[in-house]
């Protein structure tokens, strides 16, 4: 990754590492990316954090691409506000401890994002 920082402040400069490695890479590979699944280019590992206007697609001289920030699978967040779509039977204790958790230990590497949708 020490290839795509900029030389003076030490961070990633995304403009670099998307033209010089990942539309080159596109080019010359044909690959239909998903939405919230991960790939690899080399060592480099990146995470598809959204696709529109569907859930996959093929990347194009005409895409679009967003880089932003790297985030390790391990970092885990501090606090999180899940909004059940549905009314639900059962006390918030008893949700967390017999669904929640059960979920999320079993789902190990799965990534939530703000405004995503999930069932269980």
């Amino acid at each position: 990754m020490d290839d795509f920082k900029d030389g003076s402040t030490k961070e990633i400069n995304y403009k670099v590492l998307l033209n010089a490695l990942l539309m080159p890479y596109f080019q010359l590979h044909t690959r239909i990316l998903e939405k919230y699944t991960y790939f690899e280019i080399g060592e480099i590992q990146f995470y598809v954090a959204s696709t529109a206007p569907h859930d996959f697609g093929k990347i194009t001289t005409t895409s679009r691409i967003k880089l932003s920030s790297s985030v390790a699978k391990t970092e885990s967040i501090q606090r999180i506000n899940l909004v059940p779509l549905r009314r639900i039977e059962m006390s918030k204790n008893e949700l967390l401890q017999s669904v929640l958790k059960p979920y999320f230990s079993n789902s190990i590497g799965s990534c939530l994002f703000k405004g995503q949708v999930f069932e269980i």
